[in-house]
């Protein structure tokens, strides 16, 4: 059973052109740190390979794993297999198997760079290896764990998002509240637990992949390979039974997205469709799976430093500052809210709100979509609404930190507005970006990445070898600098100004044509069924 799915994939077109692509913005990506890193320390080119390899095997698990996996059911094609002799759990372990490959073959193209390097004296061979490891099996686990998040029934991921919750507030309390004065207050928690939970946590810190790899960057530690071995052996044992959880709920995965919600849609919360029905039905895509853990740490996280920043000198003293110290040597208020200000753009650039699982369900919905009397501006209305729905509490959090830097003194009111305007910038390009690729079929998975996680990286590289002024007119840059001191009005004015004109431009040109080039794609589409 196996190889017929391999043999069907690799015969996909379309899993080819977003293989190829993502397998040339990864190979520039790798390319990118070595050139600007590997003329300084070998230490530091170390750490910073590894932190680049492992965002990126991150994304790239979750684009080639998780999504891929988690829109399978959602197609009525899967239908006749399940109903065929075929085991449903030998089906999906295929496809799983199918995944892990091409992110293995992904993570592994710029071995060729990586192998120069080590010739070239800039890396160990050993490390390298570690670190395309280390790369591959969190890809791995990312992508595996979205799939089997999405699989569980509705039941087990409500109550799995509450026990997050409860897991998120006491990660902010003790990491964040508590601090450097954590041992005190669980010391009054009765029966050992405060001891179990302080082990957790400390071990949690020493162990989390960026530490592990900054570990290794400094080579200061001879239990850092022993402890490199431990923790991954988990991590794939864990590994094994999320394939096996989720191989085994295909089957019940796929009666629960096609015909249980039939019969328990008239208790759900529906909403009110409005004039704007595509709209509606837009953001009740989305919020399907909303991502709430995620928006509920960043908020948290949020609230907690907008609170030192704004309290200052009358923080109190038996809580902790440790957390925002690392806060400040990681950008401080700059540096989070852009982080904030990608997450909220991730939505936008990459418009899922309006896609179906495949092209052949895309073709499905089209056929009824283009005989109404639906014009651009409802696409365009139904994106936005979507991609805002997900994007707007990290913008928000974003804005309460802008604030909170005036309240502290660390810059006037005027540049907290030029960042927030900084910001909206950055996403309505994301958003512009999104739709053309939307709107035309082409490319979405790979701008998407590009936008990202490839910009940010590439403005974050030049800005730490001394372009300064280059990356200051990129979005990312743009948003950064608009919140730190000194304030150069002229080039933010520049960079704004252009960037949210090519934005414009863009949603213009798309809404002019998007009738056709979505009929051309339909027709073409159809035609190749």
């Amino acid at each position: 059973m196996i190889l017929p799915i391999f043999e069907h994939a690799g015969r996909s077109l379309n899993r080819q052109r977003v293989f190829r692509r993502l397998v040339a913005i990864h190979i520039a990506t790798v390319g990118a740190v070595l050139v600007l890193f590997g003329h300084g320390q070998d230490r530091f080119l170390v750490e910073r390979l590894g932190y680049t390899l492992l965002i990126a095997g991150i994304v790239e698990g979750a684009l080639v794993l998780g999504w891929r996996l988690s829109q399978l059911p959602k197609s009525r094609s899967l239908e006749p297999l399940l109903l065929s002799p075929v085991h449903p759990p030998a089906l999906m372990l295929g496809e799983q198997l199918v995944g892990v490959v091409q992110l293995a073959f992904l993570v592994a193209s710029a071995l060729p760079l990586l192998a120069g390097a080590v010739a070239f004296g800039w890396l160990d061979g050993l490390e390298v290896s570690l670190l395309v490891a280390i790369a591959l099996l969190w890809g791995c686990f990312t992508g595996l764990a979205l799939t089997w998040w999405a699989y569980e029934s509705v039941i087990v991921r409500t109550w799995g998002e509450r026990f997050s919750l409860v897991m998120v507030l006491v990660y902010l309390v003790v990491g964040g509240l508590a601090g450097e004065y954590t041992s005190r207050w669980l010391a009054a928690i009765p029966f050992g637990v405060g001891e179990w939970v302080i082990g957790g946590f400390l071990w949690f810190n020493a162990n989390n992949p960026f530490a592990l790899i900054h570990e290794l960057a400094r080579a200061q530690d001879p239990t850092v390979f022993d402890r490199i071995i431990v923790v991954h052996t988990v991590v794939a044992g864990v590994l094994v039974l999320l394939v096996l959880r989720t191989a085994f709920r295909l089957k019940g995965h796929y009666l629960d997205e096609h015909y249980r919600p039939r019969r328990s849609a008239g208790s759900s919360k529906r909403g009110k469709i409005g004039m704007h029905p595509l709209s509606w039905w837009a953001v009740r895509r989305v919020s399907q799976y909303p991502g709430r853990i995620n928006l509920w740490l960043s908020i948290g996280v949020s609230i907690l430093y907008a609170s030192y920043l704004t309290l200052s000198d009358q923080w109190p003293s038996w809580l902790g500052t440790r957390i925002f110290q690392i806060f400040e040597m990681a950008g401080g208020v700059a540096g989070l809210t852009t982080v904030l200000a990608l997450l909220a753009s991730v939505p936008a650039v990459y418009q899922y709100g309006l896609w179906d699982s495949s092209i052949p369900d895309r073709c499905k919905r089209l056929e009824l979509l283009l005989l109404t009397k639906l014009d651009a501006s409802d696409y365009l209305r139904a994106s936005w609404a979507a991609s805002w729905h997900r994007g707007r509490g990290y913008f928000f959090a974003a804005c309460l930190l802008w604030f909170a830097g005036v309240a502290a003194g660390r810059y006037p009111l005027a540049q907290a507005f030029c960042a927030i305007l900084a910001g909206i910038s950055m996403v309505g390009l994301s958003f512009a970006v999104g739709f053309r690729a939307f709107a035309r079929s082409a490319g979405s998975t790979t701008i998407g990445f590009g936008m990202s996680v490839v910009l940010p990286l590439v403005t974050w590289g030049l800005g730490a070898n001394g372009y300064v002024t280059i990356a200051r007119l990129l979005p990312p840059g743009m948003v950064y600098f608009a919140a730190t001191r000194p304030f150069h009005l002229i080039a933010f004015l520049a960079s704004s100004i252009f960037w949210t004109g090519c934005a414009f431009v863009l949603l213009r040109t798309t809404t002019r044509t998007f009738d056709p080039d979505m009929r051309q794609w339909y027709e073409k589409s159809h035609a190749a069924r």
